[in-house]
Parts: C-alpha cells; structure tokens; sequence
C-alpha cells in the first residue's frame, strides 16, 4: 500500500517552528517509504487566514527544501487544496447525503456532546450517542422555533449590552457554531 502524509497548516501568519516540525515529520515519514506528501491550507477563517499568509507558507516551505507531491501551486487529482475553495464539494456532498435521508439537525450544546461522550471508546473515539436522530419533524421544528426565539432574545439582550446567565457559562447552543456536533450528527 502506497504511503501518504499530509500537512495541513492554518496559515494565520508566518510559519512557526512547530508548523515546521509537522512538515518535516510528515515529508520524512512519507519519503522514507517511497510515498507522496500532499500540502492542504486550512484557511477557513479568511479573516485570521488570507491568501498571502498561505502562499508565504508555501514559498516557506519551498525555501527550507521540503516539496509536496499535490497541494497548493502545482495541482493534483484532490484539488482545490486551499480548504476555503472547496465549499462547493461539500455543498454538493450535503446534498447528497440529505437526499438519502442522512441528515438531520442537532439541538445538542457542546456541553451535552461532552457529556454524553464519556466514557469514551477504548480507542479513544468520541461516539455521537444519536440524542436528536429519532426526533420527528414536528419535534425537529418546535426545537428549532424554540432555539431561533433564544437566539433573537440574545440578540436583543446584546443590543442593550446585556448577557445571559447561558451565554455568560459560554455553552449555549447559540456561541456555538452551526457545524458543532452536527458532523458526527450525519452531517458532512
């Protein structure tokens, strides 16, 4: 079997000598067994990650020696690599796995994930333990009329300058970004 290693930075500055211990490790690891590195940018903050930090990082990384087989600049089958770019491929994949009945919402906080999640598996996986999956329609809207009410109510609060005894603990459903959970919950 053909040996792959990736590096995948958040280029949201300069390369650091971490960034550049991972890279090395992962360029050593796969050429050592005649394998392929491929370099994927994480750059979906596009405010703490522009394009100018990731293509410094590659030009970075070009300098100190080290090359990549697929990735940003020179291409590949797996294209784009700049994670940022890809939203149309996981658009496209949601909708696939919505029109096989795959995906339903999750009203879980971070909070409730965390604890249902322990004890953890022996490998150490987390297990999603399907808490919303069963959830009918009816059920699956009245959650989600109730949690958009909490979210306009917060809203208004922080107009004022007011907080929340919730959003005060930081683990309410609305700090929350919308993928939290929701990945292991069926979504891609």
């Amino acid at each position: 079997m053909a040996v792959t290693g990736r590096f995948a930075p958040s280029p949201s500055g300069r390369i650091h000598l971490g960034n550049i211990l991972c890279c090395l490790l992962a360029w050593l690891s796969a050429r050592q067994k005649g394998g392929r590195v491929i370099l994927r940018i994480e750059d979906l903050d596009i405010a703490r990650c522009p394009r100018r930090y990731g293509e410094q990082m590659c030009r970075d990384i070009q300098w100190l020696g080290l090359d990549w087989d697929e990735g940003p600049v020179i291409g590949g089958p797996s294209g784009p690599y700049e994670q940022s770019r890809r939203t149309a491929l996981y658009q496209a994949a949601l909708r696939r796995l919505e029109a096989q009945g795959l995906v339903y919402p999750c009203f879980c906080t971070r909070a409730e994930l965390h604890a249902a999640s322990a004890p953890h598996r022996e490998d150490g996986q987390v297990v999603y333990p399907g808490t919303c999956r069963g959830l009918t329609a009816e059920q699956a809207a009245e959650r989600a009329a109730r949690e958009k009410a909490a979210q306009e109510a917060s809203g208004s609060k922080e107009e004022k300058g007011e907080e929340t005894a919730e959003e005060g603990a930081g683990e309410d459903a609305s700090e929350a970004p919308a993928e939290d959970g929701k990945e292991d919950a069926g979504q891609a």
